[in-house]
């Protein structure tokens, strides 16, 4: 997260508040952010993403606002929405390179979680065991292996996916309504549905949807 204009943003984690132009944050951390009367912009990287294990680690970083200083035009520019859907792409992979590059390396994707991330891809609802018999190991070392490998459980990842689903939705079907976007993304009902997405994100379904709170520049 950093400001486009530079303006601080303030952010609560626990008791403590701080002042602050750029962190990172692990996506489990409980926070608390304003950043009314800037330019905010969030980076989310999502567990596909071959930098999510290393950014995972980094707790809360307090970022140095210079070391993008180069990129100040372009974050402008992609906080107005004038950058081309490849340009904010690339914008998005060298932000979080340089992030990544202060934390220490996470070991590569390990091949069995990668044949178990393709499955889900295409059958999100293959069971545990077809998916730990399909790489060759235990039910359990596969649990075990796949939250050592990724940095979150299989449960949480799998809730992740239907989350994104859900957040699709939000974008592309802004007929549908809260209840349908919840069934169609295999949560039982707009409550759960509504708890959860909170904890992913950070923010409610509704402001989701609040273009006033929230814009989406690319995904």
């Amino acid at each position: 997260m950093l400001t486009a204009c530079r303006s601080p943003f303030k952010v609560r984690v626990g008791q403590q508040d701080m002042m602050l132009t750029a962190m990172a944050a692990t996506h489990h951390l409980p926070r608390k952010t304003d950043a009314r009367g800037t330019m905010n912009l969030t980076f989310r990287v999502a567990p596909v993403n071959s930098l999510f294990k290393t950014l995972s680690a980094c707790g809360l970083l307090k970022l140095d606002r210079d070391m993008f200083a180069d990129l100040d035009e372009q974050l402008l520019k992609v906080s107005q929405e004038q950058l081309t859907h490849a340009e904010a792409h690339a914008l998005f992979n060298t932000v979080i390179t340089r992030v990544a590059s202060l934390l220490p390396q996470a070991p590569a994707l390990d091949g069995r979680i990668r044949s178990v991330l393709s499955l889900l891809a295409h059958d999100p609802d293959r069971s545990l065991e077809s998916l730990a018999r399909e790489v060759g190991l235990s039910a359990s070392r596969l649990s075990h292996l796949f939250t050592d490998t990724l940095g979150m459980s299989l449960r949480s990842y799998l809730t992740w996916r239907r989350v994104r689903v859900a957040w699709e939705h939000f974008i592309s079907e802004e007929r549908l309504s809260l209840t349908e976007i919840a069934h169609n993304a295999g949560f039982t009902d707009s409550s759960h549905f509504a708890r959860t997405f909170h904890r992913f994100n950070g923010y409610t379904p509704s402001q989701a949807r609040d273009v006033g709170f929230l814009r989406v520049v690319a995904r």
